[in-house]
């Protein structure tokens, strides 16, 4: 009885100093009032669509990983394109620049006197 006198004070006690007099009903819920089988079954159930859900997010950040990756990668190869071939064709000969631009050589004022 003592036990029982001294849990009904700290009860009363905890309530003071909350302000509150009345002591609320505990809230039931849904998964509190299902038997435990049904609760494993509710939450296999959760669980597998838990699964499938992170599943297909998990393969459309890939898609747009891969997609951004390739985009850039074309991005980066256009940039530098013409970097390349300006270094490929800095080992062109006299001869071989004349041949394959000579006729803008021409058409430029002073006509081909100023080619390599």
């Amino acid at each position: 009885m003592d036990q029982e006198l001294r849990k009904l004070r700290r009860k009363q006690a905890t309530l003071a100093r909350r302000n509150v007099y009345k002591e609320t009903p505990e809230a039931v819920s849904y998964y509190s009032s299902l038997a435990p089988e049904e609760r494993i079954k509710f939450v296999s159930k959760a669980r597998a669509d838990n699964s499938r859900a992170m599943a297909k997010r998990k393969t459309k950040s890939r898609f747009f990983t891969v997609t951004g990756v390739i985009a850039i990668s074309f991005a980066a190869l256009l940039a530098l394109l013409p970097i390349f071939f300006t270094f490929l064709n800095s080992f062109m000969s006299s001869s071989e620049i004349t041949a394959n631009y000579g006729i803008i050589f021409q058409s430029l004022p002073g006509g081909s006197e100023g080619a390599a």
